[in-house]
């Protein structure tokens, strides 16, 4: 009678549940004493798939939550995925239908603050057959008289346009305008405190310390606001916000150390190696290449490994590569590993390979922490806080190492050729150039030093992930169900 916990494993997703709801749901799994009532329901609403008419009456009992009549939907799913499979309706739009499911349980919780089922009785249309979800909206079937049409010859079954969501939900949907405004605000602060035209007189610029400020300022009426404010960027119904901020934080990592490597390996390119702006990018190309290989391999590797492992693993092997490059040597490009493997390309290679691998399981990870109908906020969340990570990385660790080059060439004169000969010139030239050099090579050094050391941290906090995802009994998970 009731579904068993492999099949809900398989079902819960496609019904849109969240993890949170899903605990709930199995924990109010009906005992012996209300599988009549259970039958009752389950026997009312199969007997009337295929038919055209009202919903059921439903009605919820007082502090009961909805919970009898909620398995008795689970306990039709089978009845009614036939039904669609015999009219030829595809899987797609049979689950995408269904899946108002999952809407409901978020809606009760939002509604009433604890867990339960809103509008059971509305479901019993669509676990009958009654209502599909097209894209963004949802047709109802319906008997429409031929007088009321003028046409054909007797009443047949039609369809009639709802909107999604349920009853009464055609609410006009609100925007955080004030949250946007405070985040872009705390952003742009914070980029521009780090901008210093002149890095040779110290980190910040002298408006650093109040820009700063005001950015974290910002930062602190942002949260307040998201914490007070009804409307919100996320909705935190349904959501674990643990996983969603670990799965930022290692994308800000991520996205830091991407755009270090694309502005610095250029610099080393020209400054150091004597490549042109064309001969930087064929270099930098060993890295580019290497990004959507290891995303590719990510992407196959995290259903079988989970998200921890594969996160640490890109982590900690992109902050090997930049611990390697750290110590590039001046004639880096005439080295070889083992004789053979050209020491430039292969910590390239590296680098852009462990960036690659953190791809699919931090999305999956933003995914897994939040309900279904906040994926679109969730994926983006991932790609903006990659994005803020290279910008607000690029600039502090650029700002940094450009006053650290300034405080170290600060003692160097420009050898002039008066009053020499040109051999002394060309030695005295060569020396500085020398010296210059040098200190460029240290200051990239301490760069990618620093950038290794942020990716060690994000591979720290990917640890705080889900590791390998399995079915079990009664315990949640991305997938729905998973193993204690």
């Amino acid at each position: 009678m009731l579904p068993e916990d492999v099949e809900l494993a398989e079902w819960l997703p496609r019904l849109g549940v969240d993890p949170a709801d899903a605990a709930d749901l199995l924990a109010a799994r009906p005992g012996p004493e209300r599988l009549t009532d259970l039958t009752r329901a389950r026997d009312e609403l199969v007997a009337g798939i295929g038919t055209v008419g009202d919903e059921l009456d439903w009605r919820e009992r007082p502090g009961e939550g909805n919970w009898l009549h909620a398995w008795a939907l689970l306990s039709a799913v089978p009845a009614i995925r036939r039904y669609h499979e015999e009219l030829g309706v595809t899987d797609e739009v049979s689950w995408y239908s269904l899946a108002d499911f999952g809407l409901q349980l978020a809606r009760y919780r939002r509604m009433h603050g604890r867990p339960g089922l809103a509008a059971a009785n509305w479901l019993t249309l669509h676990f009958r057959g009654m209502l599909y979800r097209l894209g963004r909206l949802q047709f109802q079937r319906a008997v429409v008289p031929d007088d009321a049409l003028g046409v054909l010859g007797s009443a047949k079954p039609r369809l009639r346009l709802r909107s999604p969501g349920g009853p009464r939900q055609a609410t006009r949907q609100r925007v955080d305008v004030v949250g946007g405004l405070l985040l872009a605000i705390a952003l742009g602060l914070l980029v521009v405190g780090l901008d210093n035209p002149q890095p040779e007189r110290a980190v910040l610029p002298t408006w650093g310390p109040a820009t700063l400020a005001g950015a974290g300022v910002a930062a602190v009426a942002f949260v307040l606001w998201e914490w007070r404010s009804r409307t919100r960027l996320l909705d935190p119904a349904g959501v674990r916000l643990g996983t969603l901020l670990v799965a930022l934080a290692v994308s800000f990592c991520a996205g830091a150390a991407l755009m270090v490597t694309l502005v610095d390996v250029q610099l080393i390119a020209q400054t150091l190696l004597g490549r042109d702006a064309v001969g930087g990018t064929l270099l930098l190309s060993r890295f580019l290449v290497a990004l959507p290989v290891g995303a590719v391999i990510g992407g196959a590797l995290v259903s079988r490994l989970g998200e921890r492992w594969v996160t640490l693993t890109g982590m900690l092997l992109a902050a090997a590569a930049y611990l390697l490059i750290s110590h590039w040597p001046l004639d880096v490009l005439s080295l070889r590993y083992a004789g053979i493997l050209p020491r430039l390309d292969t910590d390239l290679a590296l680098a852009g390979l462990g960036l690659g691998l953190v791809i699919a399981p931090l999305a999956a990870a933003a995914l897994r922490a939040t309900p279904a109908r906040q994926h679109g906020v969730a994926s983006s969340g991932v790609v903006v806080a990659r994005m803020v990570g290279m910008l607000v990385g690029v600039a502090a660790l650029t700002a940094w190492g450009l006053h650290a080059f300034h405080r170290r060439t600060a003692k160097l004169d420009t050898p002039l050729p008066f009053g020499k000969t040109p051999d002394e010139y060309r030695a005295q030239f060569n020396a500085y150039e020398l010296a210059v050099k040098v200190a460029l090579r240290e200051e990239y050094g301490e760069i990618f030093f620093a950038t290794a050391c942020l990716c060690v941290l994000g591979a720290l906090l990917g640890l705080l992930l889900a590791g390998r995802l399995s079915v079990g009994r009664s315990t949640v998970s991305a997938s729905g169900v998973d193993q204690t």
